[in-house]
């Protein structure tokens, strides 16, 4: 989405290069081998940190797939990361209200001669950044407390860890669609780096987050690593760390020292809390320690085929909230996401929670927010289980209308699973 990087546009409107691109290795790949294909989105197009290579995209030649593929002798490079891409742009095309056209399925690019794909994605379906800008006018005014934290975790339910656990199975199958298009293909997903301070301090109002926020978002960050990490794992595919390598260069370092650029555009230049031409740097520098040090080769862990049979059985409305509660297979043990999912006149209504299972049932209450109460929604009532213990994936989904918080009525149930 736009939002989440044209936000920079004023600020970068002469951007340019602030880092040279890596040299090659001494030891680089034998020529011809190694066909590789970047996907992302902005952390990996780098806006504004460069020469753009597509205006629709914001992606500059200095990003991190571009200094990679400087560093090892290819065969062929094609980089299609987008700034704004979510996981479902893989397979879609990707459009916004910009004017400048579209991006086709960036999976487009992935052959069967593919054998390197680096992949940074799953920020944007958790919508890290539009939270932390949310947060910037919570705290823009506020300099101590954690005005933030408090208005995510209201109700001890933290969104963002709803989000990030909601976000797993997407990625998952992001991963096995990589494998399918390119069996041969060693794929890294690139993690997301640090760009606010690991220490807990701030550099308010450059950045205005307190420091308590600034601690609150940094853990989040740490979250969607690890969720990364996890499922990066049971799907075959390598982790790359850009947390650890990028501590000190976060958006509070003075200029020339910071890797990210701030608020206020004191810092490098790229779209706000985006890796500068510096931050690039350093992420390449990850990337390719990561290609130079494969991973031992362990045979896998043979994967129990058990179906959740996860099912949606009764869903009642109140004046205030809907309670949502069905079965899942005895033989899970672990946590369903319930999300209902709307728009109404261009706001995005969606709201999740998380609930446990307990022999076999599970159980949760979505609060209907306050100012949609009353109000005509259609939406999608979904509830999804997670890969664990060797367990398989489930999905099922009600279809919901409303014509007032009392006259919710469910729609034709589709409550067919589609395991992962």
């Amino acid at each position: 989405m736009p939002g989440r990087w044209l936000l920079a546009g004023a600020l970068a409107a002469c951007a340019s290069a602030l880092a040279v691109p890596l040299a090659p290795r001494a030891d680089a790949d034998a020529a011809g081998t190694v066909v590789y294909v970047a996907l992302g989105d902005s952390y990996t197009s780098g806006p504004f940190t460069g020469a753009s290579t597509s205006v629709f995209c914001a992606q500059s030649n200095n990003n991190y797939p571009h200094l990679v593929a400087a560093a090892i002798q290819l065969g062929a490079f094609s980089d299609v990361s987008c700034a704004g891409a979510v996981t479902d742009d893989m397979t879609g095309t990707q459009t916004n209200n910009s004017g400048l056209g579209a991006n086709p399925p960036q999976f487009g690019a992935l052959t069967p001669d593919t054998t390197l794909v680096t992949i940074g994605i799953g920020g944007n379906d958790v919508e890290l950044i539009d939270d932390t800008l949310e947060c910037f006018s919570l705290d823009l005014l506020r300099p101590t407390g954690s005005a933030c934290q408090d208005n995510y975790t209201a109700g001890g339910v933290n969104q963002i860890s709803a989000m990030i656990d909601a976000t797993a199975p997407k990625l998952a199958a992001v991963y096995r669609g990589i494998h399918a298009r390119s069996p041969q293909a060693r794929v890294l997903a690139v993690g997301y780096p640090a760009v606010l301070p690991v220490d807990g301090t701030g550099c308010w109002p450059l950045t205005p987050l307190s420091p308590g926020d600034v601690s609150f978002l940094a853990s989040m960050v740490v979250a969607l690593n690890g969720m990364i990490a996890t499922v990066a794992a049971a799907n075959n595919v390598e982790y790359v760390d850009t947390y650890a390598p990028t501590i000190g260069y976060d958006v509070c370092q003075p200029f020339g020292r910071a890797g990210f650029t701030a608020i206020l555009a004191t810092s490098g230049i790229s779209a706000p809390l985006h890796p500068n031409a510096l931050g690039e740097q350093v992420m390449a520098g990850a990337v390719i320690h990561a290609i130079d040090n494969p991973p031992a080769v362990t045979p896998p862990a043979p994967r129990k085929p058990a179906n959740p049979r996860l099912k949606v059985t009764r869903v009642t409305i109140g004046d205030n909230a809907m309670t949502v509660s069905g079965t899942i297979s005895s033989a899970y043990r672990g946590r369903v996401t319930v999300t209902f999912a709307t728009r109404y006149r261009h706001h995005r209504v969606h709201v999740i929670r998380v609930t446990r299972v307990a022999r076999g049932q599970w159980r949760a209450k979505l609060p209907i927010p306050r100012r949609y109460r009353g109000r005509r929604l259609t939406g999608t009532l979904t509830a999804t289980s997670h890969r664990q213990n060797g367990l398989t994936a489930g999905r099922a989904r009600d279809a919901l209308r409303a014509g007032g918080a009392k006259r919710f009525a469910r729609g034709p149930a589709n409550h067919a699973m589609n395991t992962k």
